[in-house]
C-alpha cells in the first residue's frame, strides 16, 4: 500500500510542478534558427498562441509577434 500512497504523491507533485510551468511565459515554444533578408541569424518561437522572432541573444523578449488569429485571418503586415 505505501506504493500507492508514494506514486499519487509524486503525481500529484507532477501536477503541481505542470501547473506551475504552463504559466511561464516560455513554457511550450519550440525555438527553429532562422534568418532574415539581412542575414541577421535570429529564433522562430513557435507556440500554440502564433509565431514570435526573437534576437539571437535573448529569447525572451520578442522583436515581432505574429499571432495564430492574426496569421488565420490573413492579417500579416
Amino acid at each position: 500500500m505505501k506504493t500507492d500512497v508514494a506514486g499519487a504523491y509524486r503525481d500529484d507533485a507532477m501536477m503541481e510542478y505542470l501547473k506551475i510551468a504552463q504559466d511561464l511565459e516560455m513554457y511550450g515554444v519550440n525555438y527553429f534558427d532562422i534568418k532574415n533578408k539581412k542575414g541577421s541569424e535570429l529564433w522562430l518561437g513557435v507556440d500554440a498562441l502564433g509565431l514570435n522572432i526573437y534576437e539571437k541573444e535573448d529569447k525572451y523578449v520578442g522583436v515581432e509577434c505574429l499571432t495564430a488569429s492574426c496569421l488565420y485571418h490573413g492579417d500579416v503586415s
